[in-house]
């Protein structure tokens, strides 16, 4: 999400013009994007600052849209950056009941931070930059993506949750016709945008609580689907090939989200087109776990034998994901600290899924389970001491805070897990 820094001045004077205000939050800002890999707490000080800078900015000139878009943009960088993340345990900060109390605060739920983005749209775009407008665009298309996966954790009713993702489908159509009409545009935005809105159909389709919903929301969608597909391939040529593999994992997952069938789900995941590599087989896993989840959801009865075709599958899918993390491991060379942190980070979560999967199978009534399951157990409690093991080795002195967080995150999910097995 890019900010906006059109005339930008340096400001060392207390500020009193909207201007002047704006070029603070600027700088506060970019403190906070320094400190964000190091001290969560200060970065997140210095984004409400920025927040308190560019509100100040508002409130003087009502249609400053740059002051407008940088304080949504920023709410929702914080969201996504904190209060979205699982390992980040917002209430151990000390400060943090100033931000719990404070109404303008720079961590804001999703329904709010909504608005902020409305309220930008409905201003004039501003004439000079009319990129900031479809930034904004397309800042709000992906946040309606966020706001459909909350929706249906919290069990919000399908219309509401089927209006989300046609907003976003408007938006995420405007972004792509600007960006099509624009002849020096970079492929990159262009392929975000792609890779974006299909993560977007694919929310909606798993974001169905029956059978019925799934068709309608997939109809609805078909027209939409084939016009990025379009751009896909009239781009083909341009487009690098790591950016095609990964387009192409999107779309099979895309696709696989709206299977109810497990044999054509699995028959997608085979096609030879697809890269050989650890983001296909994690996202084949979960495209099979999602399956499940869906079946279940829409009230077929799943046995044990299915139970455990299911499993096993996942199985093989985790298996193959681990051995081709550790290839590409194996490849980094010294200086890429930060890839091995990520790459850890992924050996110690598939190891743990590896060992949910057969500690579930372990406890299923089918011959295979009951005559392997003390193998399975003992597979269960390897998989996870070998997490933890993996948690506890220093990813070295340039390892970014929140990759410390996840490893320690990771390592009580894994340990809590073991106490129940030994």
């Amino acid at each position: 999400m890019k900010k906006s820094q059109r005339s930008k001045k340096t400001q060392k004077s207390t500020p009193t013009t909207s201007e002047e205000f704006w070029n603070q939050a600027i700088e506060d800002e970019e403190s906070g994007d320094r400190w964000i890999s190091s001290d969560l707490e200060k970065s997140l000080r210095f984004y409400q600052r920025a927040y308190n800078h560019y509100n100040s900015a508002i409130k003087l000139d009502g249609a400053y849209f740059d002051a407008h878009y940088n304080a949504a943009r920023l709410l929702f960088h914080v969201y996504l950056k904190f209060t979205s993340q699982e390992e980040i345990d917002l209430s151990k900060l000390e400060t943090i009941s100033t931000f719990e109390t404070d109404p303008n605060s720079v961590i804001q739920p999703l329904d709010k931070i909504l608005i902020a983005h409305q309220t930008t749209l409905n201003l004039p775009p501003p004439a000079e930059d009319l990129n900031l407008y479809i930034d904004i665009c397309f800042n709000a298309a992906v946040l309606y993506t966020e706001l459909i996966e909350k929706a249906f954790d919290e069990d919000v009713d399908f219309d509401t949750l089927f209006n989300y993702a046609t907003r976003s489908e408007e938006l995420f159509s405007r972004v792509l016709q600007t960006q099509l009409a624009d002849e020096n545009m970079d492929i990159e935005t262009l392929l975000d945008t792609i890779e974006s809105a299909y993560k977007m159909v694919q929310t909606a389709y798993e974001s169905t609580y029956n059978e019925s919903q799934l068709t309608t929301v997939s109809s609805h969608f078909e027209e939409f689907v084939s016009s990025l597909d379009e751009v896909v391939s009239s781009n083909f040529p341009k487009i690098p090939s790591a950016r095609m593999s990964d387009l192409t994992i999107s779309k099979t997952s895309l696709l696989a989200s709206k299977c109810l069938d497990f044999d054509s789900l699995l028959h997608l995941w085979q096609d030879s087109k697809l890269p050989d590599n650890y983001k296909r087989f994690l996202q084949a896993a979960d495209s099979v776990q999602n399956f499940v989840d869906t079946v279940i959801l829409y009230g077929v009865q799943v046995n044990d034998d299915d139970k455990w075709k299911y499993l096993t599958t996942l199985n093989g899918l985790y298996k193959k994901a681990q051995e081709l993390i550790v290839k590409e491991t194996d490849l980094l060379k010294p200086q890429d600290a930060q890839n091995f942190s990520e790459y850890s980070i992924l050996r110690i979560s598939t190891l743990i899924s590896r060992a949910d999967v057969d500690i579930e199978r372990s406890c299923l009534n089918v011959p295979q389970a009951i005559s392997n399951k003390a193998i399975l157990l003992k597979n269960g409690i390897t998989f996870l001491k070998g997490a933890i093991n993996l948690s506890k080795e220093s990813g070295g002195l340039k390892e970014p805070s929140k990759d410390k967080l996840t490893r320690a995150f990771k390592r009580k999910q894994a340990e809590l897990k073991l106490s129940k097995l030994v």
